[in-house]
């Protein structure tokens, strides 16, 4: 967030990111998420997963098998 910002701190904010954006995660970095439904979508999947009861989409062009109620770790780099 830029230092101009009008946030104050301890404020709830809203923070958007692009499917595109989120990578998974090979350690502990990022954000935990349960996976929800996965879509495969040619060259790339799509996750949709929960996180802290909000429902997101990742794209990954990794081929792991990820399954409904799987854990795993998603950040922006």
């Amino acid at each position: 967030m830029s230092r101009d910002s009008s946030a104050k701190l301890g404020q709830k904010v809203v923070y958007g990111a692009r499917p595109e954006h989120l990578v998974l995660s090979g350690g502990s970095e990022g954000f935990g998420a349960t996976v929800e439904v996965i879509e495969p979508t040619g060259p790339t999947i799509q996750i949709f997963a929960d996180v802290a009861g909000q429902r997101i989409c990742a794209l990954s062009s990794e081929r792991r098998t990820h399954k409904p109620g799987q854990k795993l770790r998603l950040h922006c780099p």
